[in-house]
This record gives C-alpha cells, sequence and structure tokens, in this order.
C-alpha cells in the first residue's frame, strides 16, 4: 500500500508548500455534496405490542412522526415515512436526504510548523486554537436549509492512523470550527479531514506539511439532540466525501491587514434571525493609516467603528482583486454619498463612525457565507484597546467561487475515514 501511494503523490500540484512565518492564515473552501442521516432515538415507528387492535399496534409512530417534522430538520421530508412497517421492527429507521455544501474553514497553518510524528494518539491532537471566522451553508432541494458560522478554529493532528476498511495508515490534520458559545446548545464543531500517507508528517521536517499531498479529505458533523426532560430526540450525522475538485485553498500569511493580498479577516461573527452575518475585525492594533479587511462578499455592507477612533479614508477594491468595472455608492450617516471606483481612495472632509457600501454587481453572485475575497481599504485614526470595525450584509447572493483547486484526491474508499476517535460531535438541549 504504501508504495500504492508513493507513486500517486507524483500526480500532486506543485506550490501547495506554504511558508513557514509568524502565522500563515490559510482557508479552505469545500464545494461538493453532502449526506444527512437522521435517527429518531425516541418513537420507534416500527415497534409494536401483540395483541392490540391493528390502528393501536404501532404505539411509538406518532412520536417518530412529530420528532421528524417539529424537532428534526430533515432537508427533504419526502423521505419520512407515512405509515410504520412491520417487517421493520427492531431496526433502526433512518431518514436519507442529500444536499450541496459550501464551506470554508479559516485557520492558521502555522500551528503546523512543528515536529507532527510524536502526535500518535488516535483521538487527535490539538495543537491550538485561534479566533477564525468559518462559514458554512447548505442547499438542498433548492432551498438553503443550512446557513451557520462559526468563530474558533481548532487544529488537531494524528500520525500514522490506522483507517478505512483495509486498514490504510495516514497521517491526518483535522479542521474543527466551532461557536465560542452556544446559546442552547455544546458543539465540537464541524470537521475537516485531511489525509496524506504515512510519510506526510515526516518529509514536512517541522514545517508545515505540502497541502499537494492531500489524498483523501472529508467533512463530518455529528449531533445528538435532547428534549428538555432529558430524553433523547433524534441523532444526525452530515458526512461529505472530497474529492479534489471539491477543495479550493487561498493563503492570507500574516493577514494583518497590511494589503489587499494579506487582508485583516474578521475574528468574530454573529448571526440575526434571517441567518444574515455581521463580521467583527479587530483594528486595536492597526497603525494609523489604511487598513485592508476581507469581509464575506453581497451586494452591499454596513461598516461601522465601535470604541475610539474614526474612519477617515475609504479605499476600493482594485479591479485585480474584484472585477466590478462600474464602482460602488459610498452613503455616509448625514445621507451624503458619492461613487467610489476601483482602487479609488477617497478622504472624508471629516471622520465618521459608520458609512453604507452598496452596488457590489449581482452579476458576480458572490455569497457572503463563502469566504471570496472583497478587500476594502480603510483609513482610521485613533483607534484603541476595544475599536473593532463591524461589517454586515445588505442582501445574500449566490456565490461563484474562484480558486487555487486542491490536487485530485485518491479514491481510497476509505469507509472509515469517518470513524476517527476526534469525529465532530455536537450535543444541544432542544427548546
Amino acid at each position: 500500500m504504501r508504495n500504492r501511494l508513493s507513486s500517486i503523490i507524483a500526480l500532486g500540484l506543485a506550490g501547495f508548500a506554504l511558508p513557514a512565518q509568524a502565522a500563515t492564515i490559510v482557508q479552505i473552501t469545500v464545494n461538493g455534496q453532502i449526506t444527512q442521516d437522521v435517527v429518531a432515538l425516541n418513537g420507534d415507528p416500527n415497534f409494536s405490542l401483540p395483541n392490540t387492535p391493528e390502528q393501536d399496534s404501532f404505539i411509538f409512530f406518532d412520536e417518530h412522526i412529530r420528532i421528524l417534522t417539529e424537532e428534526a430538520n430533515v432537508w427533504d421530508p419526502s423521505q419520512i415515512p407515512t405509515a410504520p412497517n412491520a417487517a421493520l421492527e427492531g431496526s433502526e429507521h433512518n431518514v436519507i436526504s442529500t444536499g450541496t455544501l459550501t464551506g470554508t474553514w479559516t485557520f492558521d497553518a502555522s500551528l503546523l510548523a512543528t515536529a507532527l510524528t510524536g502526535y500518535t494518539d488516535s483521538n487527535g491532537t490539538l495543537l491550538g486554537e485561534t479566533a477564525n471566522v468559518s462559514t458554512f451553508s447548505i442547499e438542498a432541494l433548492g432551498v438553503e436549509v443550512v446557513s451557520e458560522a462559526a468563530s474558533v478554529s481548532r487544529v488537531l493532528v494524528a500520525n500514522d492512523l490506522a483507517v478505512g476498511q483495509g486498514g490504510e495508515i495516514m497521517d491526518v490534520i483535522a479542521i474543527q470550527a466551532d461557536r465560542a458559545e452556544w446559546s442552547e446548545s455544546t458543539s465540537d464543531g464541524v470537521l475537516l479531514l485531511l489525509g496524506g500517507d504515512s510519510s506526510w508528517f515526516d518529509d514536512a521536517d517541522g514545517s508545515i506539511p505540502d497541502f499537494s499531498r492531500i489524498l483523501v479529505a472529508q467533512v463530518e458533523y455529528e449531533e445528538e439532540v435532547y428534549s428538555d426532560s432529558g430524553d433523547p430526540l433524534f441523532n444526525q450525522v452530515l458526512n461529505a466525501d472530497l474529492t479534489g475538485s471539491d477543495l479550493s485553498l487561498q493563503v492570507f500569511g500574516d493577514a494583518d491587514g497590511s494589503s489587499e493580498s494579506s487582508p485583516l479577516l474578521p475574528d468574530t461573527v454573529s448571526q440575526n434571525e434571517n441567518g444574515t452575518p455581521s463580521f467583527g475585525f479587530d483594528v486595536s492594533l492597526v497603525d494609523t493609516g489604511i487598513v485592508f479587511i476581507d469581509p464575506e462578499i453581497a451586494v452591499g455592507y454596513t461598516y461601522e467603528l465601535t470604541g475610539s477612533g474614526e474612519i477617515t479614508g475609504i479605499q476600493a477594491p482594485s479591479s485585480e482583486a474584484v472585477d466590478d468595472a462600474d464602482g460602488y455608492i459610498v452613503t455616509l450617516p448625514d445621507g451624503t454619498s458619492f461613487t467610489l471606483e476601483a482602487g479609488e481612495l477617497v478622504m472624508l472632509d471629516s471622520g465618521v463612525k459608520s458609512f453604507v457600501l452598496s452596488g457590489i454587481d449581482p452579476a458576480l453572485m458572490l455569497d457572503p457565507l463563502d469566504n471570496s475575497t472583497f478587500v476594502l481599504g480603510l483609513m482610521l485614526e485613533g483607534t484603541g484597546t476595544g475599536s473593532t470595525v463591524t461589517q454586515t450584509a445588505l442582501v445574500v447572493d449566490t456565490d461563484s467561487f474562484s480558486a487555487v483547486p486542491l490536487p485530485p484526491t485518491v479514491l481510497l474508499m476509505l469507509s472509515g475515514l469517518g470513524l476517527f476517535g476526534f469525529a465532530a460531535r455536537r450535543r444541544r438541549r432542544a427548546a
């Protein structure tokens, strides 16, 4: 098996060896098919009692249907049974749906610039945690069924892990996107598993492993939901087996806001009841001058500076960064507005705490839950501890993502890849 893997690696793309520096912020985007598997844990549709009238024999069926229709977010309701089936008595009854996942995992890859060969715990070893925003949306049957954002990024590794039905040995990196807090739930987040051959970590020799050597990739998410009384309601598992064409990668370097190629990325996120995200950028340590920030794109945004300081100038993204020839409209708090051409810097007559930027071309089809690049420059003065720029979408569109694809993964049929000891688990108390 080792020889087979080594021969396949030569097919990988060059240029994905990441530089080891103080921070190497990387964003991996996934666009692929994902499966939802829901099992009701209370209300077995096939449990019957003997010697009872036929209409009363399946005593838990009504509760089974209630859980699936009221508690669980079943993507394809047509898969929910309409009648009990005695032939299935004693077995789990799964409701399986499929959808399309668009997700981004943003993380500090410099955490991987260490000797990884000693981390052999099959549960995975946590290398570190950073405040990087990741976003996820899932569409099924033409409807968005998931719109989620996470503000914590964890990097875990496992060296020489036995995976798959054949017991293949692989080195594995797991990127775990999670929320800092859950209002009514706890979660281990959404896991992106990246597998290379058994010499992947050895050959890195203390530097960031070469991402062109990724052979298999998988997304995992699991939750188990309980009622207020503590009774189990349902278990849900989301799983996506990925190919190389499903993955793409961007590198933002230090992401310190110093340029369009190294923009400041959001470190906090919140969502309103409609799922519209608001992203926060910590500008407290930014030197006075232009700082470039990289929000999730829509057709317009509201920008607001809280804490000390003022916004004294606004610079549009260059045409190389965003292909929007007719520019943008900036509206200030007093109602005045002006046009901002691509790459243009406009200094304001007086500083402001907020403004609205509109006119992003809808034809770009850019979704705020996809981390595509819209690098806006802000001239800030007087910022200090607690100064934060918040950006909130005006309109959500459908994404058209373009980035460097990762190399094709190998179809090893590693069904056991989803059985890693550090697989994601989410437990939430249902209302």
